[in-house]
């Protein structure tokens, strides 16, 4: 295993930071294998993901909620959406309370980008 539950030389209590997918997080979270009450940060690549109702970043997140956890959730995409109502969807679904968005012609990002 991964981890959560440690092994004989290091408990899972002694261990503060995971890395593993989001359906291993999930599974972990609903075996009760990883307690969701103490989750701190859980960080979210390509969380465009979490708009389908049936991925692991929305079960993930829900999860979390019904456990108590009282932690941060910092979700990244580079493609937040197809459209407005699915980029909803991820700020609904991952009960986002800030968003920063930036383009490819924003002022910040010109002196990292390539012309096309």
């Amino acid at each position: 295993r991964h981890g959560w539950a440690g092994g004989a030389d290091a408990p899972a209590a002694a261990r503060r930071l995971f890395f593993c997918t989001p359906q291993t997080f999930e599974n972990d979270l609903r075996l009760g294998v990883a307690d969701g009450r103490r989750v701190v940060c859980v960080v979210m690549d390509e969380a465009h993901h979490a708009a389908s109702a049936g991925y692991a970043y929305a079960k993930v997140a829900e999860l979390l909620r019904c456990a108590g956890a009282s932690c941060r959730i910092l979700a990244l995409s580079a493609t937040a959406g197809a459209d407005l109502g699915a980029v909803q969807r991820v700020v609904r679904t991952l009960r986002i309370c800030s968003l920063e968005a930036r383009a490819e012609g924003d002022a910040d990002l010109l002196a990292h980008t390539h012309c096309r």
